[in-house]
């Protein structure tokens, strides 16, 4: 299962320079779903998340393993 904290999703939007609208266009997910997943107010549905995550590593953002919430670009250190 993807997983993705509503803090590693506005962190992976803040390197790309992407707004939720922006991410909306690259994933299945709408804005609004987007916003709620950031602010924590409804339960996360996995696919969505999987597809938000799938986008942002598309894009080149890294997720390290699971319990360190850092989020990187891809050959950043």
């Amino acid at each position: 299962m993807a997983w993705l904290t509503p803090a590693q999703c506005r962190r992976a939007r803040q390197l790309l320079g992407w707004s939720q609208v922006r991410l909306a266009a690259h994933s299945a997910a709408s804005p609004t779903s987007i916003g709620r997943l950031e602010s924590g107010a409804v339960p996360q549905d996995r696919r969505i998340l999987s597809d938000i995550r799938a986008a942002f590593e598309a894009a080149g953002v890294e997720f390290p393993e699971r319990g360190n919430r850092r989020v990187r670009l891809r050959g950043a250190r």
